[in-house]
C-alpha cells in the first residue's frame, strides 16, 4: 500500500508542477489543483478499500507519514479556493489587508485548536502511534478530537487532523505572502511614483521576453520560476498574458522562434550605428 501511495503522490507532484507552468492563476488555478489532488486521494481510497495491511507498523507508517501529505494537498487547494473567492474584488488595499488579517487569525486558531497533534509530530513521538494511527481502535488517546468534527471512517482521525494542520500552515504562508506583496506595493506607491506603462507590442513578444529572462537567469540568480516573471511583467506593463504556457508552445513551433528578440537586437544595432555616424 505504501508503494502504491508513494507512486500516486509522485504522480500528483508532477501534475501540480505542470499546473504551475501552464499560466493559470487565481480561482481557476486552485480549482484545478483541488481536482488533481482529489482525484489522487480517490485512487488512494479505492486502493485502501478492502486492503489488509501486513502488520501494524505498515498501517502506522501509512496513516502517520504517507496519507497526510496527500490529503493535505486536497485541503490546501479547496481552502485557497474559498479564500480567493471571498476576497474583496476591489483595489482598496486596506480592505484586502483587513480581510487577509482576519483569515490569518482564523487559520492560526484552527492550527492551535489541535496543537497537541502538531506537537506530537514535532517532538517525533511514537509512544501513542498504536492509538492514533491504527483503525478500529476504541482506546482513548491523550489527544482529544472534536466529536462534532467530520472524519472519514476509512482514515484514523489523527491522520486527517495532521493533514489539516499541514494544509492550514501552507494557507497561512500564502496569506502572509499576499499581505507582504500588498504592503510593499503600497509602500512603493507612496515612496516614489512609477510611471504608468502599457505594453503595446504583442503578448507573444512579452512572453518571449519573459522566457528569455528566465533562461538567462538574470533575475535572483535564476532562483525564480517563469510564472513569477510573467506576473511581474503583467504588473509592470499593465497586461494580461493569459495562458502564457500555451503561447510559448506556439512560439516554439513557429518558423522564427526568437522573432521579438531578433527585432530588439536589430533595432539596437541600427541605433548604435546611427549614434556612431552622428558622433563623427
Amino acid at each position: 500500500m505504501i508503494k502504491i501511495a508513494q507512486k500516486l503522490h509522485q504522480e500528483l507532484k508532477e501534475q501540480l508542477q505542470e499546473l504551475d507552468f501552464n499560466g493559470i492563476t487565481g480561482l481557476e488555478y486552485y480549482r484545478k489543483g483541488y481536482q488533481l489532488s482529489n482525484n489522487i486521494l480517490k485512487k488512494i481510497r479505492s486502493a485502501l478499500t478492502g486492503y489488509k495491511f501486513k502488520n501494524e507498523e505498515e498501517e502506522i507508517e501509512f496513516f502517520k507519514s504517507i496519507k497526510p501529505q496527500i490529503h493535505a494537498e486536497v485541503i490546501f487547494y479547496i481552502e485557497c479556493y474559498r479564500t480567493e473567492l471571498d476576497c474583496p474584488q476591489i483595489k482598496d488595499k486596506k480592505a484586502q489587508l483587513s480581510y487577509l488579517k482576519q483569515l490569518s487569525v482564523y487559520y492560526a486558531q484552527l492550527i492551535n485548536k489541535n496543537n497537541l497533534i502538531k506537537l506530537y509530530y514535532l517532538t517525533e513521538r511514537k509512544d501513542e502511534d498504536n492509538l492514533l494511527f491504527l483503525r478500529n481502535r476504541n482506546i482513548d488517546s491523550f489527544i482529544p478530537f472534536d466529536p462534532l468534527q467530520e472524519f472519514d471512517e476509512l482514515f484514523p482521525p489523527a491522520s486527517t487532523e495532521f493533514a489539516r494542520i499541514i494544509a492550514y500552515e501552507r494557507v497561512l504562508k500564502v496569506i502572509g505572502e499576499k499581505m507582504k506583496a500588498i504592503r510593499e506595493e503600497s509602500k512603493g506607491s507612496t515612496s516614489r511614483q512609477i510611471p504608468a506603462l502599457t505594453w503595446t507590442a504583442s503578448k507573444s513578444a512579452l512572453i518571449e521576453l519573459a522566457y528569455a529572462f528566465h533562461s538567462t537567469c538574470v533575475l535572483n540568480n535564476g532562483n525564480i520560476d517563469v510564472k513569477s516573471i510573467i506576473i511581474l511583467f503583467e504588473q509592470i506593463f499593465n497586461s494580461d498574458l493569459g495562458n502564457f504556457y500555451r503561447t510559448f508552445q506556439n512560439i516554439r513551433i513557429r518558423d522564427n522562434r526568437t522573432a521579438f528578440l531578433d527585432e530588439l537586437k536589430d533595432k539596437l544595432m541600427i541605433r548604435m550605428d546611427n549614434t556612431d555616424l552622428n558622433a563623427k
